[in-house]
C-alpha cells in the first residue's frame, strides 16, 4: 500500500506535519527537540491512517484526538520561553558524579551479563527480534534497567561531560552510548539527541564558564546523522542490501501509526469492542502489577490485533506488535467521547513535564538531568501509554537505591566535617 500511494503519502505528511508544526514551532527550540519528533512522527501516522483506516468518521476521530491532545498540551505548557541566562550548576555535584558512576557500572554488569548470555543482540541475524526475545527466562530485569536507568545514565553522563570536561566524564558518555547502541535499538541513539536538544533549549555554563549551546546547536544534524548509524546497521543486517536497507527506513517512518493497519479494519475493532475502563487499567498498568506479581504479565493488544489478521494458528512472537498510542487507546478502552477526554490529559501530562523543565532555575546538574529524563521518557506517553508509566516505575524502582544511598553517605561526610574540631 505504502509503496503504490508514496507520493500522496508523502503529500498527506507534508501537509500534516505543517499544521502540527505551525501549532508549535514558537516552542520548538530546535530539530533535536523532542517536540519536533513527536511532530515528525504524529505526522506520519496521520498520513498512514489516511489510506489505512475503512472509516472517514474514524479518520475524523483520530484528527479530533489530536486536536484535544493539543489543546490540553497548550493549556499546561504556558507561554514560549524567552531567552533567559544560562543556568549555574553548583550544587551536590559530587553526589551527582557519584550517582552516575554508580549506574553506569551498573549499566555495563547487566549488559556484559547479557552479552555472555546472548551475545551481541546489534551483530544476530535479527536484532529486531532478538532484541525482544534477549530478555527471556528471567532476564527481562536487565531490559527494564536498560530502557529506564540506562537511558538516564546517558543522558546525565553527556551532561556531565558538558559541565565538567574530563576524562572520566568522556569515559562514561562512550561507555552509555556503546552498551545503547549494543541492544539493537533502531532509536537507541536518540535519548542523547535529545538531551541536546534540551540542553540547548535551556543550557548551563560549564566549570570552566563557557556556554557550549550554541555550538551544540550549530552541529546538531552532524549528531543527528551520526545517531543513525544504528539504524543502518540494524536494518542492513536484517534486509542485506543499502538500497533495501533505505526503503525499509522509509517504511518504518511511516510505520509510526501502524496500529492504523490494524485498527483501521472493522472486524478488528468489532472483534475488540468489549474492552472497557477496568480493561483499560490492567493492560495500562500491566508493567508495573506484573512486576509486582499482583497479575500475570498479558499479551499485548498490539499483538493481539496482529494475530486477530493472520490464519490461525500462525507462528507469531507474542514480543512483536504495534504499539497502542493513545489516539487508538483512548476509544479501544473509553469509547470515542471519554477518548476525547483521555487525549485532552495525556496532553496536558505530556506539556506540563516539558514546562517543569524548561522552567527550571536550580542549581543541581541531578535535577536537571531528572527533569530532562522526564521529559523524554513523556515522548513514550503518546505513543505508548503502558510503557511509559512502566519505565517511570522501574527508573524509580532501580534508582530510588542508589540515590538512596548517596545521599545517606553524603549526609555522613558532612556530619564526620562538622565534627572534626578546629586548630
Amino acid at each position: 500500500m505504502i509503496n503504490d500511494n508514496l507520493i500522496t503519502l508523502l503529500l498527506a505528511f507534508a501537509a500534516t506535519c505543517a499544521v502540527q508544526y505551525a501549532l508549535v514551532r514558537q516552542r520548538v527550540a530546535n530539530i533535536a527537540d523532542p517536540l519536533f519528533f513527536f511532530v515528525l512522527t504524529s505526522a506520519f501516522s496521520l498520513a498512514l491512517g489516511c489510506f489505512a483506516v475503512d472509516s472517514t468518521w474514524l479518520l475524523a476521530r483520530i484528527f479530533l484526538y489530536f486536536t484535544f491532545f493539543y489543546a490540553g498540551f497548550f493549556l499546561v505548557s504556558g507561554q514560549s520561553q524567552l531567552a533567559l541566562p544560562p543556568l549555574q550548576m553548583h550544587a551536590d555535584f559530587q553526589q551527582f558524579r557519584a550517582i552516575v558512576i554508580v549506574c553506569g557500572l551498573f549499566y555495563l554488569g547487566f549488559n556484559t551479563i547479557m552479552w555472555m548470555k546472548s551475545g551481541v543482540i546489534l551483530l544476530s541475524d535479527d536484532p529486531s527480534l532478538q532484541k525482544s526475545e534477549a530478555y527471556a527466562d528471567g532476564f527481562g530485569f536487565i531490559r527494564r534497567f536498560n530502557w529506564s536507568v540506562g537511558v538516564f545514565v546517558m543522558i546525565a553522563s553527556l551532561y556531565w561531560w558538558l559541565w565538567e570536561r574530563t576524562v572520566l566524564a568522556v569515559i562514561f558518555v562512550m561507555l552509555s552510548v556503546l552498551i545503547t547502541i549494543t541492544g539493537g535499538g533502531k532509536g537507541a541513539l536518540l535519548p542523547a539527541i535529545f538531551a541536546i536538544g534540551l540542553f540547548s533549549a535551556k543550557p548551563f555554563v560549564s566549570a570552566q564558564l563557557r556556554n557550549d549551546a550554541p555550538r551544540l546547536r550549530r552541529i546538531i544534524p552532524i549528531l543527528l546523522a551520526i545517531a543513525l548509524i544504528p539504524v543502518a546497521i540494524v536494518l542492513v543486517t536484517e534486509h542485506g542490501s543499502a538500497k533495501d536497507a533505505f526503503d525499509a527506513f522509509v517504511l518504518r517512518l511511516f510505520y509510526s501509526g501502524d496500529v492504523l493497519l490494524y485498527w483501521g479494519q472493522e472486524n478488528v475493532r468489532i472483534e475488540f469492542a468489549g474492552l472497557g475502563p477496568l480493561d483499560y487499567l490492567r493492560d495500562t498498568f500491566g508493567s508495573v502489577l506484573g512486576s509486582l506479581r499482583l497479575i500475570d504479565y498479558g499479551i499485548p493488544i498490539g499483538n493481539q490485533f496482529v494475530r486477530s489478521t493472520l490464519p490461525f494458528g500462525t507462528d507469531f512472537s507474542e514480543s512483536l506488535g504495534p504499539n497502542l498510542p493513545f489516539y487508538v487507546r483512548g476509544e479501544l478502552y473509553l469509547g470515542p467521547v471519554l477518548a476525547l477526554l483521555h487525549a485532552f490529559i495525556i496532553g496536558m501530562i505530556f506539556g506540563c513535564i516539558r514546562r517543569y523543565f524548561l522552567n527550571y532555575r536550580g542549581q543541581s546538574l541531578l535535577s536537571y538531568s531528572l527533569l530532562s529524563f522526564a521529559v523524554i521518557v513523556s515522548l513514550t506517553l503518546p505513543t505508548e501509554e503502558g510503557l511509559a508509566i512502566g519505565q517511570a516505575f522501574d527508573f524509580a524502582f532501580y534508582f530510588l537505591p542508589i540515590y538512596a544511598t548517596s545521599y545517606y553517605f553524603k549526609n555522613i561526610k558532612s556530619l564526620h566535617f562538622e565534627k572534626e574540631p578546629h586548630i
